[in-house]
């Protein structure tokens, strides 16, 4: 019988893989928006940066989603993004996929409602 270890895989079915175990790291991420893209179809892709070091990634949350938060994302906003990460299979780009947005911090939350 063949193990996992000895078993070759197609680059798909290796990104599916990951992704599966990917899935399982749901996490909460915290930094500024620093460039936002709203697609043809809707969904919104957007870069955090974090304050302290500069490290990015990059984001997407779906239309459905985005449109549930009434947040209308913009450069300089720092937000609180729950979500996953997944690797795009014909890009081969990681990417968080955002499931919730908040608005970081009570004043910022003032601000809007204002």
């Amino acid at each position: 019988m063949e193990s996992v270890e000895d078993k070759i895989f197609s680059v798909s079915e290796f990104i599916y893989l990951l992704n599966i175990g990917l899935k399982s790291s749901k996490a909460k991420i915290i930094g500024e928006v620093t460039e936002v893209k709203i697609s043809s179809l809707g969904h919104v892709y957007f870069t955090l940066k974090d304050e302290k070091d500069g490290a990015v990634i990059n984001c997407i949350i779906w239309k459905t989603r985005y449109n549930l938060y009434g947040i209308r994302l913009e450069t300089g906003m720092k937000i609180l993004a729950s979500g996953y990460p997944e690797i795009y299979a014909p890009l081969g780009k990681l990417s968080f996929i955002a499931e919730t947005i908040e608005l970081s911090g009570a004043g910022e939350l003032k601000k809007q409602y204002d």
